[in-house]
């Protein structure tokens, strides 16, 4: 399916979170290797305003900078490494204990602030487990899924339009 509707997505519905549904949609979304078959690049304007919220991801980039970045103008936000879930699996943990999902200290963001003053911030535990048994207690007990059907279509309504926006070299709009 390509980058856009698999990484972009966990992006673009982090952004909707934040911000809400954007005013617009300007987006460029290639396959950007030799004979790539899907997108693998996108770099996604979402325009609420005066605020400006960008998406961005490549398969080619050989040194990766920061993960995260938010700029407000009462501070800014950085932070550095992805989650570590995937690599502990790979490595044969297995999600038993209240270590499952942790940062590692390195990779903890920072918020520096206008005055100049940079705090650590620790980054919250990752879950897969506790996404999936979120969902089991919905289809057994009928509990609040964890991702309502809303907040999918949103995403898909965004991935749509900066396909379209991508395609037709302009800006997507919402009413």
């Amino acid at each position: 399916s390509g980058a856009l509707y698999d990484l972009g997505s966990h992006l673009i519905d982090q952004a909707l979170h934040l911000f809400g549904m954007p005013e617009f949609v300007q987006a460029d979304v290639f396959g950007q290797r030799d004979h790539a078959r899907t997108d693998d690049y996108f770099h996604i304007v979402l325009g609420y305003g005066s605020l400006r919220v960008i998406l961005h991801s490549s398969a080619i980039v050989p040194s990766n900078g920061p993960r995260f970045q938010v700029h407000g103008t009462k501070a800014s936000y950085i932070k550095y490494g992805i989650d570590g879930q995937e690599d502990m699996l790979r490595a044969g943990k297995k999600p038993v204990d209240d270590t499952w999902g942790a940062d590692s200290p390195e990779h903890y963001g920072k918020l520096t602030t206008g005055e100049g003053e940079t705090k650590e911030i620790q980054t919250l535990h990752g879950s897969y487990v506790m996404y999936y048994q979120k969902i089991a207690d919905s289809l057994l007990r009928g509990e609040e899924l964890p991702v309502s059907a809303e907040e999918a279509r949103d995403v898909v309504k965004v991935i749509e339009a900066a396909f379209e926006s991508s395609k037709e070299k302009r800006a997507v709009y919402f009413n």
